[in-house]
Protein backbone atom coordinates (compact mmCIF):
# COMPACT_ATOMS: atom_id res chain seq x y z
CA UNK A 1 0.00 0.00 0.00
CA UNK A 2 1.54 3.52 -1.06
CA UNK A 3 0.03 6.58 1.26
CA UNK A 4 0.14 10.00 -0.23
CA UNK A 5 0.32 13.16 1.81
CA UNK A 6 -1.40 15.90 0.05
CA UNK A 7 0.31 18.42 2.50
CA UNK A 8 3.40 18.24 1.83
CA UNK A 9 3.39 16.14 -1.69
CA UNK A 10 4.97 12.95 -0.87
CA UNK A 11 4.58 9.32 -1.86
CA UNK A 12 5.66 6.07 0.66
CA UNK A 13 5.73 3.21 1.58
CA UNK A 14 7.00 1.49 4.69
CA UNK A 15 10.60 1.98 3.57
CA UNK A 16 10.75 4.30 1.01
CA UNK A 17 9.48 8.21 1.00
CA UNK A 18 10.06 10.25 -2.70
CA UNK A 19 8.67 14.03 -3.19
CA UNK A 20 5.95 14.94 -5.73
CA UNK A 21 5.39 18.53 -7.54
CA UNK A 22 2.56 20.45 -6.41
CA UNK A 23 1.04 19.37 -10.25
CA UNK A 24 1.46 16.33 -9.67
CA UNK A 25 -0.23 16.30 -6.51
CA UNK A 26 -2.64 17.46 -7.47
CA UNK A 27 -3.52 15.78 -10.32
CA UNK A 28 -2.84 12.27 -8.10
CA UNK A 29 -5.59 14.02 -5.89
CA UNK A 30 -8.50 14.22 -8.32
CA UNK A 31 -7.45 10.54 -9.62
CA UNK A 32 -7.86 9.10 -5.68
CA UNK A 33 -10.66 11.06 -5.05
CA UNK A 34 -12.91 9.33 -8.01
CA UNK A 35 -11.12 5.59 -7.85
CA UNK A 36 -11.74 3.88 -9.67
CA UNK A 37 -13.12 5.99 -11.86
CA UNK A 38 -12.54 7.20 -14.64
CA UNK A 39 -11.51 10.96 -14.69
CA UNK A 40 -11.45 12.73 -17.93
CA UNK A 41 -8.26 14.95 -19.19
CA UNK A 42 -10.03 17.94 -19.13
CA UNK A 43 -11.62 17.74 -15.68
CA UNK A 44 -7.94 17.09 -14.30
CA UNK A 45 -6.59 19.65 -16.20
CA UNK A 46 -9.03 21.90 -14.45
CA UNK A 47 -8.67 21.08 -11.06
CA UNK A 48 -4.92 21.06 -11.15
CA UNK A 49 -3.83 24.13 -13.44
CA UNK A 50 -7.28 25.90 -13.23
CA UNK A 51 -7.97 28.74 -15.44
CA UNK A 52 -4.66 28.73 -17.18
CA UNK A 53 -4.82 27.32 -20.64
CA UNK A 54 -2.18 24.37 -20.96
CA UNK A 55 -2.43 21.31 -23.51
CA UNK A 56 -2.12 17.67 -22.84
CA UNK A 57 1.72 17.37 -23.20
CA UNK A 58 2.04 19.38 -19.60
CA UNK A 59 -0.81 16.49 -18.48
CA UNK A 60 1.09 13.56 -19.73
CA UNK A 61 4.50 14.79 -18.46
CA UNK A 62 2.91 14.90 -14.92
CA UNK A 63 1.29 11.57 -14.90
CA UNK A 64 4.65 10.23 -16.22
CA UNK A 65 6.30 11.86 -12.97
CA UNK A 66 4.28 10.23 -11.26
CA UNK A 67 4.60 7.09 -12.24
CA UNK A 68 8.24 6.78 -12.06
CA UNK A 69 7.32 7.95 -8.42
CA UNK A 70 5.26 5.13 -8.06
CA UNK A 71 8.05 2.88 -9.81
CA UNK A 72 10.53 4.61 -7.63
CA UNK A 73 8.93 3.04 -4.79
CA UNK A 74 8.41 -0.34 -5.83
CA UNK A 75 5.53 -0.80 -8.10
CA UNK A 76 5.88 -3.13 -11.05
CA UNK A 77 2.71 -2.18 -12.63
CA UNK A 78 1.12 1.20 -12.56
CA UNK A 79 -2.07 1.75 -10.92
CA UNK A 80 -2.22 4.97 -13.22
CA UNK A 81 -4.36 3.40 -15.98
CA UNK A 82 -4.57 5.78 -19.09
CA UNK A 83 -7.98 5.08 -21.09
CA UNK A 84 -7.25 6.17 -24.27
CA UNK A 85 -9.04 9.40 -26.23
CA UNK A 86 -10.80 10.04 -22.48
CA UNK A 87 -8.58 10.21 -19.56
CA UNK A 88 -7.03 8.35 -16.39
CA UNK A 89 -7.88 6.20 -13.73
CA UNK A 90 -6.97 4.85 -10.22
CA UNK A 91 -6.66 1.39 -9.41
CA UNK A 92 -8.85 0.64 -6.26
CA UNK A 93 -6.58 0.39 -2.91
CA UNK A 94 -3.75 1.39 -4.73
CA UNK A 95 -2.95 4.38 -2.88
CA UNK A 96 -4.66 5.66 0.18
CA UNK A 97 -4.36 9.13 1.93
CA UNK A 98 -1.92 9.84 4.65
CA UNK A 99 -3.46 12.73 6.64
CA UNK A 100 -1.30 13.78 9.52
CA UNK A 101 -2.95 13.68 12.72
CA UNK A 102 -3.17 18.10 12.91
CA UNK A 103 -5.35 17.49 9.91
CA UNK A 104 -7.47 14.72 11.39
CA UNK A 105 -9.54 16.90 13.49
CA UNK A 106 -12.37 17.67 10.45
CA UNK A 107 -12.34 13.81 9.46
CA UNK A 108 -15.29 13.27 11.69
CA UNK A 109 -17.62 16.24 10.16
CA UNK A 110 -20.48 16.13 8.50
CA UNK A 111 -20.74 15.59 4.40
CA UNK A 112 -21.83 19.17 4.13
CA UNK A 113 -19.41 20.60 6.77
CA UNK A 114 -16.58 18.97 4.21
CA UNK A 115 -18.10 20.43 1.15
CA UNK A 116 -18.24 23.84 2.48
CA UNK A 117 -14.42 23.44 3.95
CA UNK A 118 -13.74 21.60 0.48
CA UNK A 119 -15.00 24.28 -1.42
CA UNK A 120 -13.37 27.31 0.71
CA UNK A 121 -10.17 26.08 0.08
CA UNK A 122 -10.81 25.53 -3.61
CA UNK A 123 -11.74 29.79 -3.68
CA UNK A 124 -8.42 30.74 -1.84
CA UNK A 125 -6.73 29.30 -4.62
CA UNK A 126 -8.70 30.36 -7.19
CA UNK A 127 -8.78 33.97 -5.68
CA UNK A 128 -5.14 33.50 -5.31
CA UNK A 129 -4.29 33.03 -8.87
CA UNK A 130 -6.90 36.35 -9.88
CA UNK A 131 -5.08 38.20 -7.86
CA UNK A 132 -1.35 36.96 -9.27
CA UNK A 133 -2.84 37.85 -12.50
CA UNK A 134 -4.17 41.48 -11.89
CA UNK A 135 -0.85 42.20 -10.39
CA UNK A 136 0.86 40.86 -13.08
CA UNK A 137 -0.61 42.65 -15.85
CA UNK A 138 -1.19 45.78 -13.65
CA UNK A 139 2.99 45.57 -14.12
CA UNK A 140 2.72 45.05 -17.52
CA UNK A 141 0.70 48.58 -17.72
CA UNK A 142 3.25 50.13 -15.65
CA UNK A 143 5.60 49.35 -18.53
CA UNK A 144 3.57 50.41 -21.17
CA UNK A 145 3.56 53.42 -19.62
CA UNK A 146 7.15 53.67 -19.31
CA UNK A 147 7.24 53.29 -23.46
CA UNK A 148 5.09 55.93 -23.54
CA UNK A 149 6.61 58.28 -21.70
CA UNK A 150 9.95 57.58 -23.65
CA UNK A 151 8.34 57.68 -26.82
CA UNK A 152 7.02 61.38 -25.64
CA UNK A 153 10.49 62.40 -23.95
CA UNK A 154 12.99 61.18 -26.54
CA UNK A 155 14.67 59.20 -23.95
CA UNK A 156 17.65 57.39 -25.48
CA UNK A 157 17.25 53.88 -24.33
CA UNK A 158 19.56 52.68 -26.89
CA UNK A 159 22.36 53.28 -24.73
CA UNK A 160 21.15 50.14 -22.00
CA UNK A 161 21.12 46.49 -22.69
CA UNK A 162 18.74 45.92 -25.67
CA UNK A 163 17.83 42.47 -24.64
CA UNK A 164 16.18 43.69 -21.53
CA UNK A 165 14.12 45.93 -22.86
CA UNK A 166 10.42 46.19 -23.68
CA UNK A 167 8.87 47.09 -26.95
CA UNK A 168 5.19 47.74 -27.93
CA UNK A 169 3.12 47.23 -30.94
CA UNK A 170 -0.54 48.24 -31.68
CA UNK A 171 -2.58 45.68 -33.38
CA UNK A 172 -5.78 47.32 -33.92
CA UNK A 173 -6.77 48.79 -30.36
CA UNK A 174 -4.56 46.07 -28.83
CA UNK A 175 -1.56 46.99 -27.68
CA UNK A 176 1.27 44.14 -27.60
CA UNK A 177 3.99 44.80 -25.41
CA UNK A 178 6.96 42.41 -25.97
CA UNK A 179 10.85 41.70 -25.45
CA UNK A 180 12.84 43.40 -27.88
CA UNK A 181 14.60 40.08 -28.73
CA UNK A 182 10.98 38.56 -29.05
CA UNK A 183 9.97 37.37 -32.92
CA UNK A 184 6.54 37.96 -33.16
CA UNK A 185 4.48 35.09 -35.30
CA UNK A 186 2.99 36.58 -37.65
CA UNK A 187 -0.35 33.81 -37.34
CA UNK A 188 -0.55 35.65 -33.86
CA UNK A 189 -0.91 38.81 -35.06
CA UNK A 190 -3.34 38.20 -37.64
CA UNK A 191 -4.95 36.53 -34.94
CA UNK A 192 -5.36 39.52 -32.74
CA UNK A 193 -6.17 41.06 -35.25
CA UNK A 194 -9.35 39.45 -35.92
CA UNK A 195 -10.45 39.95 -32.00
CA UNK A 196 -10.71 43.24 -31.08
CA UNK A 197 -10.52 44.85 -27.72
CA UNK A 198 -9.43 48.12 -25.85
CA UNK A 199 -6.46 45.47 -24.58
CA UNK A 200 -3.41 45.13 -23.20
CA UNK A 201 -1.46 42.07 -24.47
CA UNK A 202 2.47 40.74 -22.89
CA UNK A 203 3.86 38.07 -24.81
CA UNK A 204 6.57 36.41 -22.96
CA UNK A 205 8.19 33.21 -25.35
CA UNK A 206 10.12 30.47 -23.80
CA UNK A 207 11.46 27.03 -24.78
CA UNK A 208 8.32 25.20 -24.98
CA UNK A 209 5.70 27.31 -24.05
CA UNK A 210 4.69 31.11 -24.65
CA UNK A 211 2.64 32.32 -22.56
CA UNK A 212 0.02 35.43 -23.49
CA UNK A 213 -1.51 37.68 -20.94
CA UNK A 214 -4.19 39.93 -21.71
CA UNK A 215 -5.83 42.40 -20.04
CA UNK A 216 -8.96 44.21 -20.82
CA UNK A 217 -8.47 48.10 -19.60
CA UNK A 218 -12.07 48.68 -19.50
CA UNK A 219 -13.81 45.73 -17.27
CA UNK A 220 -10.21 45.11 -15.60
CA UNK A 221 -10.24 41.81 -16.09
CA UNK A 222 -7.41 39.60 -17.58
CA UNK A 223 -6.52 36.10 -18.95
CA UNK A 224 -3.45 34.19 -18.49
CA UNK A 225 -3.14 31.50 -21.45
CA UNK A 226 -0.04 29.44 -22.10
CA UNK A 227 0.33 27.52 -25.13
CA UNK A 228 2.91 25.40 -28.04
CA UNK A 229 3.27 25.82 -31.69
CA UNK A 230 0.65 25.01 -33.13
CA UNK A 231 -2.02 25.66 -30.86
CA UNK A 232 -3.31 28.50 -32.43
CA UNK A 233 -6.84 27.51 -33.37
CA UNK A 234 -7.03 26.66 -29.24
CA UNK A 235 -5.40 30.13 -28.47
CA UNK A 236 -8.24 31.76 -31.01
CA UNK A 237 -11.11 30.14 -28.81
CA UNK A 238 -9.41 31.40 -25.62
CA UNK A 239 -9.10 34.69 -26.82
CA UNK A 240 -12.63 34.93 -28.13
CA UNK A 241 -13.99 33.62 -25.28
CA UNK A 242 -12.44 36.33 -23.35
CA UNK A 243 -13.50 39.11 -25.25
CA UNK A 244 -16.94 37.94 -25.89
CA UNK A 245 -17.50 37.62 -22.01
CA UNK A 246 -16.18 41.19 -21.59
CA UNK A 247 -18.52 42.69 -23.93
CA UNK A 248 -21.28 40.73 -22.76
Amino acid sequence: MILFNSVSNKLSNHHLTTKIGYREAQVLEVLLNHSPDVVQKSDIIQHAWGNQYIGDTSLAKSISALRLALIKLGTKDSPIVTVPKVGYRLVTNAIRYDTPPSQDHHADLPPRAKSVRTNKSRINVCRYRANKCYITTLCFLFAAGLLALSKYYGWNWNELNSNHLLTSQKVGNIEIIYAQHTQLDPQLLQLLSQYQCHCVAYLEQGDQYTELSLMDKDKRRSINISYSHGQLNLLSKHVAAFIKENQS
